[in-house]
């Protein structure tokens, strides 16, 4: 393997984590569009950035301001899939497919052609 594999291979080992998840938190998609991973928060206490592998301690400003971006787009994503699913409010605990909350972030017209009731997965 070359340097540069292994420099793209370890650059991309926590979005390659994320995607390998089929289902999302709209929480926890919001932190990877705002650009981080939260696989590592609970277990040891910080943020993957993605973009750099570089990790960032669940204190201090560079993870406050993290988190001032993924509060903002989680609102803006809750906002747009409860417009999509007809409904007011989205459960926190609702799981949903990855790569329909990726289009739905990406999308502002709404114009998905998909089963409405294949969106909600599961509840954890």
């Amino acid at each position: 393997m070359s340097i540069r594999e292994e420099k793209l291979t370890k650059e991309s080992k926590s979005l390659r984590a994320v995607l390998d998840l089929p289902d999302w938190k709209i929480g926890f998609a919001a932190w990877i569009f705002a650009g981080y991973s939260p696989l590592e928060k609970k277990e040891r206490g910080v943020l993957i950035r993605l973009t750099d592998e570089i990790e960032i301690p669940c204190e201090g400003t560079d993870y406050i301001e993290a988190e001032k971006a993924q509060r903002e787009i989680k609102q803006t994503l809750e906002s747009r899939v409860a417009k999509f699913k007809g409904i007011e409010k989205i459960d926190s605990k609702e799981r949903f497919d990855r790569n329909l909350l990726i289009d739905i972030a990406l999308k502002n017209d709404f114009s998905l052609a998909v089963n409405i009731s294949s969106l909600g997965r599961t509840n954890s």
